[in-house]
C-alpha cells in the first residue's frame, strides 16, 4: 500500500485531527495505531494550517470595512462585522472550502488494537485504517 494516496476533504481532516488528539489523550496505553495517528498528524498539519489561512482570507474578504479600509468589528470586538450579502458569500464560500478535496497519502497502523471500539474506526478511517473493500 505505498504511496496510495486518498481524496479527502477539509472537513474529513479536521474531523480526523480531531478525533487522533482524542483518541491519543484518552488512550494511555501506547500502541502502533498511536503511532500512525502522531505521523498522519504530522502530514496533515500543513494541510490543516493551510486551509485555516485560506477561511481567514474568506473572513477578511467578506469583512465590512470604514472608508479607509480598516476592517470593522461586531460590537462584542471579537468577530468582524458583515452585511447580510456579505455574509451569505462568506457562508457559500466556507462551505466550497470544506468540501474541496485534497489528495494525501495516509499512515496505515500495522496493528490495530482489539478493543477498538467501532466508533474510532469511523472516525480515524480512510486515513491510519483501511477501508474494507
Amino acid at each position: 500500500m505505498a504511496n496510495q494516496t486518498i481524496l479527502v476533504t477539509k472537513q474529513q481532516i479536521t474531523n480526523f485531527r480531531s478525533a487522533a488528539a482524542r483518541y491519543i489523550s484518552q488512550v494511555k496505553k501506547r500502541n502502533k495505531l498511536h503511532y500512525a495517528l502522531e505521523r498522519m498528524l504530522a502530514r496533515t498539519k500543513k494541510v490543516a494550517e493551510d486551509f485555516y489561512d485560506e477561511e481567514q482570507d474568506i473572513l477578511i474578504e467578506c469583512a465590512s470595512t470604514d472608508e479607509r479600509g480598516n476592517l470593522i468589528y461586531a460590537s462584542d470586538n471579537r468577530t468582524l462585522a458583515m452585511t447580510k450579502e456579505k455574509r451569505k458569500e462568506f457562508d457559500k464560500k466556507l462551505r466550497e472550502l470544506s468540501r474541496r478535496e485534497i489528495e494525501v497519502e495516509p499512515y496505515y497502523a500495522t496493528e490495530i488494537p482489539d478493543e477498538l471500539d467501532a466508533q474510532w474506526y469511523f472516525e480515524l478511517a480512510p486515513f491510519v485504517l483501511p477501508q474494507e473493500e
